[in-house]
């Protein structure tokens, strides 16, 4: 079977497909053959998607899919509706792989009408028929479908792909109105970084699990949208404000080594004490002070990497050998301090 799927003939294809038919290792090797196969399937699985064998079938409908073959639209649409055992369930699945943006009005009328458990298989088909378009035409095409729709939370999910300013609106009046759950699930999906103020906002009125949902979501979009140190402590110093649970605070916390600025470090020690979150705290406060040489003096972060040391202490006591090298790596820059310059605290030399 391996033998002729490198071949690639059609002679080949046709020694292949019967065997998606058969029960055990031999269906699975032709299905993983058809897989790699050297050449075009399209027509021997649209073929085999006519057979009445619900082996055959659940084979040829999840190669069609894993092979993008997109002329076997009709052929996969026609077998969601199969009493065969198995064969709707993976028809619905395959629509994700055969789907394309001529399909999606379509796709949208199945949406209308789908049972629960249907109705995620085919947004994910009509997330992929919209991948390939610019996020405004995403946007576009989204809200005319919503325009006419029963139940416009369904479109939710793509509206987060879409992710432009008036899909997140969108999404803001969803999670402000009757469908809070939807909206909710989908803003925790967009993806575009200047969404961060708007999720920000919604978490900051927001509570308990669904706050820290939020700002897990928001988190991401601040790693990823090029901030400087400094706007990006103030980001994190905002959340941290805002007193988040397990483990979104951890998180917040780590992050601050991504800010190699004095606040940052202050913000770290600060969690010191902290029995949740002090060795986090130690280690972005380490990773900190090891990016940049001119954090590296003065008496108030001396005394706040001292502080990180005992963290260090305590944790390599329970077993922990990173927190020894952290400590190692601590000392090594304690030992090359300049005890000139630097910051100290308030009044230290007799100023207020």
């Amino acid at each position: 079977v391996e033998g002729a799927s490198k071949i690639g003939t059609p002679r080949a294809l046709d020694s292949i497909l019967p065997l998606l038919g058969t029960d055990g290792e031999l269906s699975q090797a032709a299905a993983k053959a058809l897989l790699t196969f050297n050449g075009n399937i399209s027509q021997g699985v649209t073929e085999c998607l006519k057979s009445d064998n619900p082996v055959t079938l659940k084979a040829a409908l999840s190669l069609a899919s894993a092979r993008h073959i997109h002329s076997a639209w009709n052929a996969v649409v026609a077998l969601t509706q199969s009493s065969l055992s198995g064969v709707a369930d993976e028809a619905y699945k395959a629509l994700d792989g055969v789907a394309v943006a001529a399909n999606l009005p379509e796709l949208s009328a199945m949406l209308q009408s789908a049972a629960p458990g249907a109705a995620p298989m085919i947004q994910r088909a009509m997330l992929s028929a919209l991948a390939p378009e610019q996020p405004s035409a995403q946007y576009d095409i989204v809200s005319r479908m919503m325009s006419s729709a029963k139940n416009p939370a369904l479109y939710y999910p793509m509206l987060a792909q879409a992710g432009t300013p008036d899909a997140v609106e969108a999404l803001v009046g969803g999670f402000e109105g009757n469908s809070h759950s939807a909206a909710l699930q989908a803003l925790l999906m967009v993806e575009n970084p200047h969404a961060r103020d708007t999720i920000f906002s919604l978490a900051s009125k927001s509570s308990g699990a669904e706050r820290d949902a939020l700002l897990g979501r928001w988190l991401t979009l601040v790693n990823n949208s090029g901030l400087t140190p400094a706007q990006a402590y103030t980001a994190y110093s905002r959340a941290l404000d805002l007193n988040p649970g397990e483990p979104v605070k951890k998180e917040l916390i780590s992050s601050l080594a991504r800010c190699p600025v004095f606040p940052a470090a202050m913000r770290a020690a600060a969690y010191f004490g902290d029995k949740h979150d002090a060795y986090a705290a130690a280690n972005a406060f380490a990773e900190i002070l090891k990016s940049d040489e001119h954090l590296r003096q003065g008496d108030t972060l001396r005394d706040a990497a001292n502080g990180a040391l005992k963290v260090f202490g305590a944790e390599k006591a329970k077993g922990d050998a990173d927190a020894g090298y952290a400590a190692d790596m601590l000392r090594g820059l304690l030992d090359n301090w300049t005890t000139v310059g630097g910051y100290r605290p308030a009044g230290a030399d007799g100023s207020a």
